[in-house]
């Protein structure tokens, strides 16, 4: 790893839903500044409420992170997958 690469102290991402469009996405905040931002689709098959095109929105985000950190190289010993802003 480069000395100049500025290491984010988390993955940051954030998530939306949408009932007009049917479909949900997550766009994924990498731990290092030369990565690039990861931006995912996904469309909901069935007609749901909102709340649960949020959750999709949410699960799809969870397996982004799980995803990008299984395959990281600047890991911690330690990660937090989900933490609450404040």
């Amino acid at each position: 790893m480069n000395q100049s690469q500025e290491i984010y102290s988390c993955v940051y991402v954030f998530t939306d839903g949408s009932v007009y469009n049917a479909t949900c996405a997550s766009v994924l905040f990498p731990l290092l500044e030369s990565e690039e931002v990861i931006i995912e689709t996904s469309v909901v098959v069935r007609k749901v409420s909102s709340y649960e095109y949020q959750v999709a929105g949410i699960v799809l985000a969870i397996k982004m992170t799980i995803q990008y950190l299984q395959h990281c190289t600047a890991r911690k010993s330690v990660e937090e997958v989900y933490r609450v802003a404040q």
